[in-house]
């Protein structure tokens, strides 16, 4: 698990990580 000095809800945080993905996935096609 990843540490952080801010408390971040489980489902905020996956929904952060899915959002991410969807924003790196054009550029790893590319690569």
């Amino acid at each position: 698990m990843i540490e952080s000095d801010v408390d971040v809800p489980g489902p905020l945080f996956l929904s952060d990580i899915s959002l991410l993905g969807r924003e790196f996935e054009p550029a790893v096609s590319v690569n």
